[in-house]
């Protein structure tokens, strides 16, 4: 909301980080040296390329005119920018970013000799995990144990 009220020139980006109320009363220390103003926007577009690659087939609609596949979304956006005169080098950037975290996150990890590259920092895990979210990443991995067991026994065949 704050963003397209920047768009409109209703409010600006020093009224955006320069909060007082934040700063004083609710601590928010940092704010004034965050450009959320202008990060917003390519971490928009950088978290619809993800999705977007993750839902190869979902049709999606832009504006109730076109319909197409959501790959294709990250790069309509940066279109209707063109048109609209906004800056197109913030929608590559989060186009660009985007696909460097696909690539890292689902692509390179899944091919002969890759690996996880991108891991959370073990100080995040212990703050925000639940204690059962280990087993469901475990799972989403192919780390499960029933799997390596089975996998292991298979290969213990194969010797033999």
């Amino acid at each position: 909301m704050c963003l397209y009220l920047q768009q409109l020139e209703v409010i600006t980006p020093v009224q955006l980080n320069f909060n007082p109320d934040l700063i004083i009363r609710r601590y928010q220390l940092l704010a004034p040296l965050t450009p959320a103003s202008s990060l917003g926007p390519a971490l928009t577009v950088m978290l619809v390329y993800v999705w977007s690659r993750r839902r190869p087939l979902v049709l999606v609609s832009v504006c109730g005119v076109l319909s197409l596949r959501a790959p294709l979304l990250p790069w309509a956006l940066a279109g209707g920018s063109l048109l609209l005169g906004d800056a197109v080098a913030v929608d590559l950037l989060g186009i660009a970013v985007g696909h460097l975290y696909y690539f890292l996150e689902d692509v390179f990890p899944n091919q002969p000799g890759g690996r996880k590259l991108l891991t959370t920092p073990a100080l995040l895990r212990t703050l925000f995990d639940r204690p059962d979210d280990h087993l469901l990443r475990d799972e989403q991995e192919g780390d499960d144990p029933t799997t390596r067991r089975q996998e292991t026994q298979r290969e213990e065949r194969r010797r033999t």
